[in-house]
């Protein structure tokens, strides 16, 4: 059970960070620069934790079925990211 709310965590994270670098994408303020770079930071954060906690909830394999998983989901979060990031950035400009 505790994979699974970190999981979900990772994902809220995620979305909430991706949602607040599409706010602030046109803007040139310094402060808003380095929110920025911590705003990446959580990123890269749930971009390793999101695979990590699904192959251990998998059951931790050490065969290329370990790898497979770890690899597909690392995947599926970076596609989630592309598609998420430019909708919310074309959401924003046009608002």
């Amino acid at each position: 059970m505790g994979d699974i709310a970190v999981i979900a965590a990772a994902l809220l994270l995620l979305v909430f960070s991706l949602d607040s670098l599409a706010k602030i994408k046109q803007s040139e303020k310094k402060e808003e620069g380095i929110l920025k770079i911590y705003l990446g930071f959580l990123i890269l954060a749930s971009i390793s934790v999101i695979p990590y906690k699904l192959w251990q909830l998998a059951g931790s394999h050490h065969t290329p079925d370990g790898m497979l998983l770890t690899a597909g989901s690392a995947l599926a979060v970076v596609v989630f990211i592309g598609r998420f990031y430019s909708r919310r950035v074309k959401s924003h400009i046009h608002a």
